[in-house]
């Protein structure tokens, strides 16, 4: 499977420049400060990363399993990690995997939402879902000695999660209502239209682009549930845990999940790799916008190639990704820009 890396830039640019003139305190700060643009020196001994150590199991079901231990605090994250994302567009119905997500937060075939909500609560924790185009993933944080009951609560909803038309219906109008919310923002609207653009609608990403809120009223709870059977299972999953634990400690505490067993009918998208284009410059007109934002992307290398991938991770921190980043520093500092 071929994947597709953009990188890109995303800032914003406020109505007023605000760089200063002749500022000799502004100066002087970029004087001390100019060492963060100098590229590192050679000649310095550099440090060895110390990368702790990571126990990997791949169990009978096909689950994969990583445990990373930190014993500095007393916490642990738990994380099931499922390799399909809202690229998976059945039936041409963009959106199915983001409603299903939302429904897995709504409790199993023993507690309701608001039981399996409360049961979260009661640890100190709560459940999180996240999708993206290629993987969904729900996660957990808690305090080590909740780990056990944390672990049979995630288990309880993959293995037997609660897909009621009543819950449905509710978590349908809220993502639908969601969606409305942000048509309006500039970020939203340019990186809808930036994939529409790089992807096209003959590539995976660019048909799970979400055009219309109101297609999401076509998508039936029948959609989520044989979305969740098909493309869902033991066997496309990792269960990462990283905290104050050990594999030994997972095998008892976690024993629950590590019994997770369900069979995947479909796979997940076969991606071709998008050929360069000629540069496109793409206008989004909205009118009574305080700011104005922009976003830019090269097709920059083949996602399988995990080397270029590590690379290309590096090559962005340093250059557009955090405050501290050469681009946002200069557009920050050198501009006066937001």
């Amino acid at each position: 499977m071929k994947l597709l890396l953009i990188l890109s830039c995303l800032f914003y640019i406020s109505c007023v420049n605000l760089k200063p003139n002749g500022n000799k305190k502004i100066e002087d700060l970029a004087k001390k400060e100019s060492f963060r643009y100098d590229l590192p020196i050679k000649e310095e001994i550099l440090i060895k990363p110390n990368f702790p150590n990571i126990t990997t199991k791949k169990l009978s079901t096909g689950l994969s399993v990583y445990v990373l231990s930190r014993k500095d605090l007393p916490i642990v994250s738990l994380n099931i990690v499922f390799k399909a994302g809202s690229s998976i567009t059945p039936n041409n119905k963009p959106g199915v995997i983001n409603l299903l997500a939302l429904m897995l937060k709504e409790g199993s075939k023993d507690k309701t939402s608001l039981q399996m909500a409360n049961a979260f609560a009661d640890l100190g924790t709560q459940l999180e879902v996240n999708v993206t185009f290629d993987r969904l993933s729900i996660g957990v944080d808690c305090t080590s000695d909740k780990l056990e009951a944390v672990s049979k609560l995630l288990s309880d909803i993959l293995e037997n999660p609660q897909f009621l038309p009543s819950d449905f219906l509710r978590v349908k109008e809220n993502f639908i209502a969601e969606l409305e919310s942000i048509q309006a923002i500039p970020g939203y609207k340019a990186q809808k239209e930036f994939f529409n653009t790089a992807y096209t609608k003959q590539h995976p990403y660019g048909k799970s682009i979400i055009d219309n809120p109101k297609d999401i009223e076509n998508i039936s709870i029948d959609d989520v549930k044989n979305a969740y059977n098909n493309y869902f299972g033991s066997q496309n999953a990792a269960l990462i845990i990283v905290g104050d634990t050990d594999y030994k400690d997972i095998e008892k505490k976690s024993a629950s999940l590590l019994k997770f067993n369900k069979k995947i009918i479909q796979t997940s998208n076969n991606y071709s790799y998008i050929n360069p284009k000629e540069m496109q410059i793409v206008l989004v007109e909205q009118e009574k916008t305080p700011q104005t934002y922009l976003m830019m992307g090269q097709v920059v290398c083949d996602a399988k190639n995990i080397k270029d991938m590590l690379a290309l991770e590096m090559i962005k921190r340093i250059m557009a990704s955090s405050p501290t980043s050469r681009l946002l520093a200069n557009l920050r500092e050198s501009k006066g820009w937001t």
